[in-house]
């Protein structure tokens, strides 16, 4: 062997030595390739669309206006409305009766919101409760609102009328802008005997006239 076979020989062994000493110095390291996109980062999940709902009905509530409730007695009703600053109850003037009829009415006139109220009794119990508001002060669209979330879905709507009735009592929004609380059981009743009557002067009407 001729000496530069021999120094061709020593520096192939000093590459392979160097290359095994380099390798094994690098750390070991996950054999999972990376992918070659990365994975999207996570988005938080929307959660169901919030859709408002409204009430079936809330009887508690609808038959009763600041503590005056359909029921109540006129002492209990004149003793309330002295005390509430929207009304201004001056006492027996404010009290009459309804022509041709034994029914109770007290009309007050309101303050701020309230233009006049009218609180009708049947059998010396509150029947009706008539708020005559302000078109100054509240507007149509706002407490209609406010009524459609309190106490849900109407049974009947025209351009001048929507009408609630829970738990035997009539609730009505009128334009321009009046809000009626009648008690179902009674207003029916009226109604019947309103029908009676009509009947029995038709009846006495045609007897009248057959005498001619």
């Amino acid at each position: 062997m001729t000496i530069k076979s021999v120094f061709l020989s020593m520096v192939v062994a000093a590459g392979i030595a160097a290359a095994a000493a380099a390798q094994s110095a690098m750390p070991e390291t996950d054999a999972t390739p990376s992918p070659v996109f990365p994975s999207p980062r996570s988005t938080p999940t929307p959660g169901p669309e919030v859709i408002p709902t409204y009430p079936e009905h809330n009887p508690a509530a609808v038959d009763a206006f600041r503590g005056i409730a359909l029921g109540m007695s006129v002492e209990k009703v004149k003793e309330l409305l002295k005390a509430d600053p929207y009304f201004n109850y001056r006492g027996d003037p404010d009290v009459s009766f309804l022509p041709g009829s034994h029914d109770v009415l007290i009309e007050v006139s309101g303050n701020l919101f309230i233009r006049r109220a009218y609180f009708q009794f049947v059998d010396k119990r509150l029947f009706s409760l008539i708020l005559d508001l302000d078109v100054r002060a509240v507007d149509y669209y706002s407490l209609f609102t406010t009524l459609m979330q309190k106490y849900g879905p109407y049974v009947s709507f025209s351009p001048e009328t929507v009408v609630w009735e829970i738990g035997g009592v009539r609730l009505a929004l009128e334009k321009p802008l009046t809000v009626k609380y009648v008690e179902l059981g009674t207003f029916t009743r009226r109604k019947e005997e309103g029908r009676a009557e009509q009947t029995m002067e038709k009846t006495s009407l045609e007897e009248f006239l057959k005498s001619f």
